[in-house]
């Protein structure tokens, strides 16, 4: 069945393409694991800027590196993509700004702690590399543009040696655009204050 890729990264330098209409028979999953269950991740962005999104998470259950070769966004709608690293050690979380900004509020929580150890030791997501029984998160500068954005999941392409590999994600994202100059609703009062505390 072909799918719409509209955003893809590839080797250094990492480019951001659009490809429409790709289809391919699917690769094995390989060693690179992660969360079974499907989920929907829904998140208001400001208008014109992008949040971060980092909820997926892998885990390296093999005995050599897994490298990452291309990340491809399935089935966009109205959404852009901005970025996107591997964070070693763990998700790095969901953030109104990308890349996230951490207030000094948030610097201080202990549940905050591993979520700023694993954005301090991040790489750019072509090329990276998830040692053996390692996890590591998958953080997406996203942006919405239209009023509301969405993507199906994202799909991981990467290589153990010589082998390649094709991780499926579970996560579908919803995004909501905000205009912080003049709020609509006090949800997007509350959104748009947390914006600008994070600038």
């Amino acid at each position: 069945m072909p799918r719409t890729v509209v955003a893809q990264v590839l080797l250094a330098p990492v480019l951001l393409a659009v490809l429409v209409g790709c289809g391919h028979g699917r690769l094995s999953e390989g060693p690179l694991g992660g969360p079974e269950n499907y989920t929907v991740v829904g998140q208001p962005v400001r208008e014109g800027g992008a949040d971060t999104i980092s909820d997926e998470e892998v885990f390296n259950s093999g005995r050599a590196p897994a490298v990452i070769d291309r990340l491809v966004v399935v089935s966009p709608r109205h959404i852009k993509l901005i970025g996107a690293y591997v964070t070693v050690g763990g998700i790095v979380g969901n953030w109104v700004t990308f890349p996230p900004s951490f207030p000094r509020s948030a610097r201080g929580r202990r549940e905050n702690r591993g979520l700023i150890r694993a954005w301090a030791n991040r790489h750019k997501l072509a090329g990276a590399t998830i040692p053996p029984h390692q996890s590591a998160g998958i953080a997406l500068g996203l942006e919405a543009t239209a009023a509301h954005g969405s993507i199906a999941r994202i799909d991981l392409y990467y290589h153990v040696g010589r082998t390649q590999y094709e991780w499926t994600g579970r996560m579908r994202i919803v995004l909501t655009s905000v205009n912080c100059r003049a709020p609509s609703s006090k949800p997007a009062r509350t959104f748009c204050r947390l914006y600008f505390a994070g600038k």
